[in-house]
């Protein structure tokens, strides 16, 4: 994230505190679901910085949003996400590699809190971490399960379930974690031979390098 796009943030997050307590799930709903679209985040907080301006100047009139904006909340989204600029191809795929980079660097930072455990629970020090296959493909499995989730939660921000639909979507949620969860053990019991060998100072300086190169991406 660059810093006009940093600085814009902020201003948005300061002037929501102003928002009514009685506007803010739809104005939440709202964002959430611009979240998903395909903007650049910077075109994504100049949508909010003017979603918040009309809920403001309508709280100054005495009107709810609903009045605001007249109820159809997803088709004022999507007429907005319609008529503002797509990602270039460019643009996707920093996108997508800096997420790639800020998940390889958590997970990296979660193998480098594993190996320090171990250490202080077996006693046995090692400076070498190894890395299995199975590691690989359940971190791979792990980043690309939770980005589809949260851009499909994304999407059915506007949705009110009744208790069948609340049970579908428990049931669905439950069904991905289960799966995820199974294939994760699995990879890490019949893949776990080691397959790289890092000294932990490299890791540690790989995955720093990982959060730079993805803050710098943003």
């Amino acid at each position: 994230m660059n810093k006009v796009c940093r600085e814009l943030l902020k201003k948005n997050n300061a002037r929501e505190e102003r928002i009514y307590k009685e506007n803010e799930d739809v104005y939440t709903n709202m964002i959430v679901y611009l979240r998903a679209a395909d903007m650049t985040e910077y075109n994504q907080e100049l949508v909010r910085a003017d979603l918040i301006e009309m809920i403001l100047d309508g709280q100054e009139r005495g009107e709810d949003i609903q009045q605001v904006m007249g109820g159809c909340y997803k088709e004022i989204c999507d007429e907005i996400i319609e008529a503002m600029p797509k990602r270039t191809k460019k643009e996707k795929m920093l996108y997508v590699l800096s997420i790639a980079l800020g998940c390889a660097a958590i997970l990296g930072t979660i193998q480098i809190a594993k190996h320090i455990f171990s250490w202080i629970t077996s006693g046995r020090v090692t400076s070498i971490v190894e890395i299995s296959l199975g590691n690989i493909i359940s971190g791979i499995v792990i980043v690309f399960a939770a980005t589809c989730m949260v851009n499909h939660m994304c999407q059915k921000a506007f949705e009110e379930m009744d208790q069948k639909g609340r049970l579908r979507a428990f049931l669905f949620m439950f069904i991905v974690t289960f799966v995820v969860i199974s294939v994760t053990v699995l990879c890490n019991m019949f893949l776990a031979t080691p397959s790289i060998n890092i000294h932990i100072a490299v890791f540690a300086i790989g995955v720093v390098a990982m959060w730079g190169g993805g803050r710098v991406l943003e």
